[in-house]
């Protein structure tokens, strides 16, 4: 499975996106639930890079977040956008 199915496959189960058809050549686009409300959109390129914004234009690459979530698995917690991530045990997400 080539990386870009691996995105796609983890924003369509893990964060209910849904895709846009014919929105642009470069780039398939997502979005979610949250995501129609503030018009941030996910863009996933040819080689699996992912970018989250407004536009493919105005958007910031997310590609480390979502290659280390793939990679880890959805047991993480992020604390803040500079990609601190901290594996949880099953115990702390259940107390």
């Amino acid at each position: 499975m080539l990386l870009r199915d691996k995105v796609i496959k983890y924003l369509l189960e893990k964060r209910g996106c849904v895709e846009l058809v014919g929105r642009s050549r470069k780039y398939r686009v997502f979005e979610n639930e949250s995501s129609v409300l503030d018009g941030m959109k996910y863009f996933v390129g040819k080689n699996g890079s992912c970018r989250k914004g407004r536009s493919a234009s105005n958007s910031q690459s997310i590609s480390s977040l979502i290659h280390k979530r793939i990679a880890d698995g959805e047991n993480t917690l992020v604390l803040s956008e500079n990609m601190v991530v901290i594996p949880l045990d099953d115990e702390d997400i259940f107390s």
